[in-house]
């Protein structure tokens, strides 16, 4: 974060506040951190960019909180705070690494530095479309969404906590600044405004109307809608919608105040058109004229904009989700719900996605209209002027009946299109519930955790919801295939491989007449059909569509993008399951490469790929190579707290399962303990994977001599496994097999003992 808002120099507060002098010098050290220059600074903090010497070396930045604000209270509300941002883990979100307390008990946090600059400036930098800025913009609809999910409302969203990096698959913005105002009720930096009786927290020009103060129902996660609405309005018109710092410095606060609550913005299209000279820069940052832009604007896009920007939030979006599927159906040429759909409007995008065939129609219609009128022009030389006064009284007749119809049917057509667009939006936002809610609760059911679990119960509510799909009266391609991907994966976890592979067929099938040529939707597709083809044994298939899968990759310039680590990731596990580890680890290397330099070496997402690889390396008998990468793999997950806890426990398990294949038993039985209470921890007592880490624990203490433990244990899981799977189950008579070696090699200590004795 090293370039801000030219806003945020300006300060929007009434009463005096904290003195804003830096209270550090570049080359202080906090903790770990050695403060570089200082890039932000406000009334609670100081934000600087910090070199980080150990356990890794990178740059990050501080934020500081200011003396007066490091009371016992809003120290407890960041630490909240802090664990809250340690949930979210999206690519466009900057992550929170470290927080903590300096030498004089000033609490601080430490976040990932973004080296880029607010998405407006970039956008006009760059000088994007306005089809790449909606695109630019709907991944930060992802960012918020994410947020959201995870219970934190942004409540200052605007292009300075919007930063863009280039990279090679194309812009990305990072959100950042998550929940400080949240976290710090008492914050008054340069833009919370404060009156003797109100507090409100957020940047005015980017403020929704309930957060100004006035009882309007609470604040909830619509007000990021809100501040979204005004961003997408900057981003295509240049300007905001409204002139606040203008009404504060001329009219006064409650002035300023009253705009926010009630005044109505001028649609893009109309701000662009009124622009005069200015208009012609702002098209010129577009690539296009203003009269092109005006156009471009005019319909969806300014339907989309104002309602996002309603003051009663009850008529916004509900989600920037949803407001990020309406430009998606703007950008696609399908009706958005923003508009209510009039047959005039249906009929336009018909002829935008029809174009070809409707100018044929048009032209033959043409003709036949050309050959009309000039008949009609030679019969009324040939009528005489009486004939001709009788036919037009007679026309004036039949022209007011046809229009008193006409006015009949629009009546009935408007009813019917506003019957249609209440009936479109209901079952959008409810097909847009069910994807979320479904997302939410089948993502969560991992390998592990349904291991040895009746599933039956899951199963018929999975399949009762893909009837749904097909049941549904308003059906949309788009949300359609993000459901069945989360079935298809809720079945591999499930360990059928093979109707994850009917579902994405049947998803690919369906969606790919609707899809662009190299749509990344339709990419992620197949690579998870690769997916379920290699899981399932299915291995020329999987060989043949990853051929096909890696030069469309390439050609979407995805050569660093996670469709490349995901096709690389499973052509080496399909290398290593036909025994050609070579190429295994080829793959797996360069995998690992590309998380490196794409998400960093310490990244939770940079870890998974390390494990990836070191099972490969195990498996081809490198055991060395195989514990480093799993030691490092490890190593990451420990420091980092916000990982995924089933990632963190699989890496463990890994390194103790890898350390005992080598023999260091007695300087890792810690670890082994650590292995089995973390499963405990995550799974419960009595279910499998608890079960075989407990196993695992049994073997690390037969080797360092510890039998009767190690006898305890494994008589545990011979106990467990009958109860899940019977006693005559494979896993129950192997695990008493076991039991039976370790009581054999007890009593054959004991015998060894006692002829030494004698």
């Amino acid at each position: 974060m090293n370039e801000r808002d030219p806003h945020d120099s300006e300060s929007a507060t009434l009463p005096s506040q904290p003195d804003a002098r830096p209270q550090e010098s570049a080359g202080d050290r906090i903790d770990r951190y050695t403060l570089i220059e200082q890039i932000g600074s406000g009334g609670f903090g100081s934000v600087w960019r910090a070199r980080q010497t150990e356990p890794v070396r990178r740059d990050v930045a501080l934020k500081i909180l200011k003396l007066g604000m490091d009371t016992e209270e809003v120290v407890r509300r960041f630490a909240a705070e802090r664990q809250a941002l340690a949930l979210m883990d999206h690519p466009f979100i900057a992550k929170v690494h470290d927080g903590g307390a300096t030498a004089a008990g000033r609490p601080y946090f430490v976040m990932e530095f973004v080296d880029g600059v607010p998405i407006t400036k970039y956008c006009d930098d760059e000088r994007l479309g306005v089809r790449e800025r909606l695109e630019l913009f709907t991944k930060v609809c992802a960012a918020l969404q994410h947020a959201h999910a995870k219970g934190v409302v942004h409540r200052d969203v605007k292009p300075s906590n919007v930063l863009v990096t280039s990279t090679e698959s194309g812009p990305e913005p990072k959100v950042i600044d998550f929940g400080i105002a949240k976290a710090l009720e008492a914050d008054l930096s340069e833009h919370t405004l404060v009156t003797g009786e109100l507090q409100m927290i957020g940047t005015p020009e980017y403020m929704a109307p309930e957060q100004t103060g006035v009882d309007v129902g609470g604040i909830d996660t619509r007000v990021d809608v809100y501040s979204l609405g005004v961003l997408l309005y900057e981003l295509l018109t240049g300007a905001q919608p409204f002139d606040l710092r203008g009404a504060l410095l001329d009219l006064g606060f409650h002035e300023m105040l009253r705009r926010i609550r009630e005044a109505e913005p001028t649609r893009p299209s109309t701000r662009i058109a009124s622009a005069g000279d200015s208009g012609i820069f702002v098209a010129s940052m577009r690539r296009v004229g203003p009269m092109q832009l005006q156009s471009e604007l005019r319909g969806d896009l300014d339907w989309i904009v104002l309602k996002a920007l309603e003051k009663d939030r009850e008529r916004r979006y509900e989600t920037p989700a949803a407001l990020a599927q309406d430009v998606r159906n703007h950008l696609d040429h399908r009706p958005v719900v923003a508009m209510p759909p009039s047959r005039a409007y249906l009929v336009s995008k018909f002829v935008r996605r029809n174009r070809i065939q409707v100018i044929g129609a048009l032209a033959l219609f043409g003709v036949l209209v050309v050959g009309v009128i000039g008949t009609g022009w030679g019969l009324a030389w040939a009528l005489d002027e009486q004939d001709r006064a009788e036919r037009a009284a007679e026309s004036v007749g039949e022209a007011k009946d046809a229009a008193l119809a006409l006015v009949d049917e629009l009546e009935l057509a408007r009813d019917e299109a506003e019957q249609q667009r209440d009936r479109y939006q209901r079952e959008y936002l409810r097909a847009l519930e069910a994807k979320f809610l479904i997302t939410d609760m089948f993502q969560a059911v991992d390998p592990i955790s349904v291991d040895g679990a009746d599933t039956s119960l899951l199963r018929r509510v999975l399949e009762r919801a893909e009837r749904s799909i097909v049941e549904r009266e308003a059906r949309d391609p788009w949300v359609d295939v993000e459901l069945r991907s989360v079935f298809a994966a809720t079945y591999a976890n499930f360990g059928d491989h093979e109707r994850a592979r009917e579902i994405l067929e049947t998803a690919i099938a369906d969606f790919a007449p609707h899809a662009e040529e190299r749509d990344a939707t339709l990419l992620d597709l197949r690579i998870e059909l690769a997916s379920a083809m290699v899981l399932g044994g299915a291995y020329e298939d999987a060989e043949e569509l990853l051929a096909r899968i890696l030069p469309e990759v390439v050609a979407s310039g995805g050569g660093e993008s996670r469709a490349m680590m995901r096709t690389l990731e499973l052509r080496a596990e399909l290398a290593a399951r036909t025994g050609r580890m070579r190429a295994a680890l080829a793959d797996g290397g360069r995998a690992l490469e590309l998380h490196r330099s794409v998400y960093g070496d310490t990244s939770s997402r940079t870890a998974v790929a390390m494990g990836r690889l070191s099972g490969w390396y195990e498996l081809d008998g490198r055991l060395e190579r195989a514990e480093e990468l799993a030691t490092e793999s490890h190593a990451i997950f420990a420091r980092n707290l916000k990982s995924d806890p089933i990632w963190a426990f699989e890496a463990l398990e890994r390194l103790v399962l890898i350390r005992a294949r080598l023999g260091h038993f007695a300087a890792n039985l810690p670890l082994a303990d650590a292995y089995v209470d973390e499963a405990e921890r995550l799974f419960g007592a009595d279910r499998p994977a608890t079960l075989r880490a407990r196993a695992v624990l049994a073997t690390y203490y037969a080797e360092v001599g510890s039998h009767v433990p190690a006898m305890q244990f494994q008589s545990d899981v011979v106990d467990g496994f009958a109860r899940i799977y019977g006693i005559d189950a494979a896993p129950t008579v192997a695990a008493r097999e076991r039991l039976a070696a370790l009581v054999e090699a007890a009593e054959a200590w004991i015998d060894g003992a006692d002829a030494s004795g004698r």
